[in-house]
């Protein structure tokens, strides 16, 4: 997404914030042709009038504390966010320690006697998932809001494109 935003806007500055080594990657990639910056997370707090902030498929991977952090220094310097997602996140983050170690062998002890997967231990783990409606709320006005596909290289072939269902997009003004 950030190469065709700049290929179709070159004179825009583009700022990565991610973790190594997914942010080097991105910024050898796009640095030299484009003004691309690159900041830590933390640092994120201390950025000021930003016009768009853009996250696709990766808030679902992060615990709580770490998405309302992301959420609250775009309230505090963004214009507008454009946010697409998994509708029910994968990562279990939030999930207790013991808990989540005492549900995922009731699933792999179901699994090995059944041949398939707990849907008591399942529900429980899924309940700790990060989705759509878990996203914080901080009233900002929302422009759209879609359910939508994801094409990706991980995609499962059984979609027409190799896209993904379950996903959802939203693109917010916040002022």
């Amino acid at each position: 997404m950030a190469l065709l935003l700049l290929q179709r806007y070159p004179h825009i500055s583009y700022t990565i914030v991610d973790v190594p080594p997914a942010s080097e990657v991105s910024k050898k990639f796009l640095q030299g042709k484009f003004n691309v910056r690159e900041i830590a997370p933390p640092d994120l707090a201390k950025e000021k009038d930003i016009d768009v902030f853009y996250t696709s498929s990766v808030l679902s991977e992060l615990d709580m504390e770490k998405v309302r952090y992301y959420f609250s220094c775009i309230g505090k310097s963004g214009r507008y966010f454009y946010l697409k997602d998994w509708k029910k996140g994968h990562h279990l983050n939030d999930l207790p320690f013991l808990y989540g170690f005492f549900l995922r062998l009731v699933n792999k002890m179901s699994v090995l006697v059944f041949g398939k997967p707990s849907s008591w231990a399942r529900a429980r783990i899924d309940s700790y998932r990060i989705s759509e409606q878990t996203y914080p709320k901080l009233g900002w006005q929302e422009l759209l809001r879609w359910d939508c596909e994801a094409v990706t290289g991980y995609s499962p072939s059984k979609h027409p494109q190799g896209g993904e269902s379950g996903f959802f997009e939203v693109v917010y003004k916040i002022r």
